[in-house]
């Protein structure tokens, strides 16, 4: 007799990651909260935001008045958002290091920011 439990038949959900949200001025904070083991999005807006002074960033990043890091420490699960958010080509900057990151605008940005406010309210 076969005591082995069937198959199940649902695919548990993958759990989005809790991605919690730092404005301009708190990137200190976003690093913290990396280096804890969380991931940080920290959003740069105004002359912060500013990239058209990059010649060689992407046309996107250049047009755009807001941009944002999406900082982690585990550059699997790093990656994984990124791509999960949308990000076509993914690249890992400052791999390794406290500060490793991938650069989000445009689309991404906005399915991230709103990935942000989810957490905060299920937090509540």
């Amino acid at each position: 007799m076969d005591n082995t439990a069937p198959p199940c038949q649902h695919a548990a959900k993958q759990q989005e990651p809790s991605v919690k949200y730092f404005p301009t001025h708190r990137i200190a904070d976003a690093l913290a909260h990396a280096a804890a083991g969380g991931q940080s999005l920290h959003v740069m807006t105004g002359a912060w935001g500013r990239t058209d002074h990059l010649p060689t960033a992407p046309r996107v990043f250049r047009r755009s008045g807001i941009f944002a890091h999406l900082f982690d420490q585990d550059r699997g699960r790093l990656e994984a958002t990124a791509r999960r958010l949308g990000v076509r080509f993914v690249s890992v900057h400052n791999a390794g290091l406290p500060g490793q990151h991938v650069d989000l605008v445009g689309r991404p940005l906005g399915r991230a920011q709103r990935l942000c406010e989810a957490d905060a309210r299920s937090q509540v």
